[in-house]
């Protein structure tokens, strides 16, 4: 068992290392740069602006009893989780059937009159297509013609 724990806290030690120096190492540059030219310090103070109005206007909508009853509800389930007996909802889970059986709805197709009909005055819409289109032409085209004229 310690040497489980002892690898755990190695193994979470080495991640922690691994996120936190890069982090480190550009807060750095990034304060030696921006002490070093005033372009890059206005450009970094309108970007850090932003993100804090965008940050304020994001969490204004979020009341604190809204984050309490999200906060509360993540510690009931986990509490549950933990207070269980996993082995005892696996042996239930696993008695249980997986015969899921699909309800299928009946399907509304148009009928043969539609399809019939629709194909009937194809023509007369084609044509009133047709003729809105010359309408419009004649409309746009009228004035620029007739100005030169």
């Amino acid at each position: 068992m310690a040497t489980e724990t002892n690898k755990s806290s190695k193994k979470f030690l080495k991640i922690i290392k691994l996120s936190l120096v890069p982090i480190v190492i550009l807060f750095v540059f990034y304060s030696i740069y921006i002490n070093a030219n005033p372009v890059f310090e206005n450009y970094a103070a309108k970007l850090l602006r932003k993100v804090g109005e965008a940050l304020a206007n994001f969490f204004e909508a979020i009341s604190f009893a809204r984050m309490l009853f999200i906060v509360l509800a993540m510690f009931v389930t986990a509490w549950f989780l933990f207070k269980t007996n996993l082995e005892f909802l696996f042996k239930k889970e696993s008695l249980k059937k997986q015969n899921l059986i699909r309800k299928r709805l009946k399907r509304h197709f148009p009928s043969p009159e539609y399809i019939r009909n629709l194909k009937d005055n194809m023509p007369v819409l084609y044509r009133r297509r047709f003729a809105l289109s010359l309408k419009l032409k004649t409309n746009i085209y009228l004035p620029w013609c007739c100005s030169y004229w």
